[in-house]
């Protein structure tokens, strides 16, 4: 596969909600998994929980194969909402899977951070996720943004490796506890690089 046939563009046409949709959820199945969400029943809440306006994606042909989402003060690229995971799931298991979906920090005024980024496994190591970082920095640096940050869990050893070749470094360590351990991970990283 050649990177050149990769286009990357800033958005997504609403036909391809659902294929965000499965794209995100096949990045971060164990964390759905450890919620108790099916793999539709994932699908459907990201469909609709997604901001097309704050999403990059990376495109071969007609086919979707990578994408990113991006957190401003202003914007979110995920937004969980209470009354939508109550429409799946009992009261409690709502609230905690609300909760656990909605742990995101805040950022600062001059921060964009990488909510969310996710290549085709079929397509990985062959620079696509490279290519949509690039894209997001350029776009960055464009709007006056000082930093970009993202946060990476602590098994994805391939991801912050990338990460920190991209010129990112660990600013903070999260521990985790309950859920995220069933999902597979115990403490996420904090990671930065200043735009200068």
């Amino acid at each position: 596969m050649s990177l050149a046939r990769c286009i990357i563009t800033q958005g997504i046409e609403e036909s391809e909600a659902g294929d965000l949709a499965i794209l995100i959820y096949e990045a971060f199945t164990a964390k759905f998994t450890a919620l108790g969400f099916d793999k539709p029943t994932a699908v459907e809440i990201l469909r609709t929980s997604c901001d097309p306006h704050c999403t990059f994606t990376a495109h071969i042909g007609h086919n979707l194969v990578g994408a990113a989402g991006i957190m401003t003060v202003n914007r979110k690229f995920f937004t969980f909402r209470l009354h939508t995971l109550a429409q799946y799931f009992n009261p409690v298991k709502a609230l905690v899977a609300y909760l656990a979906l909605n742990l995101e920090e805040r950022v600062a005024v001059d921060e964009l951070k990488i909510e969310a980024l996710a290549v085709d496994k079929e397509r990985r190591g062959h620079g696509i996720g490279t290519a949509l970082i690039r894209q997001m920095e350029q776009f960055a640096r464009e709007e006056g943004y000082k930093v970009l940050s993202l946060d990476v869990v602590d098994t994805n050893t391939e991801a912050r490796k990338l990460y920190s070749r991209l010129g990112f470094e660990v600013v903070k360590t999260m521990r985790f506890w309950g859920l995220a351990r069933r999902a597979g991970f115990n403490s996420s990283y904090v990671m930065k690089k200043p735009l200068r």
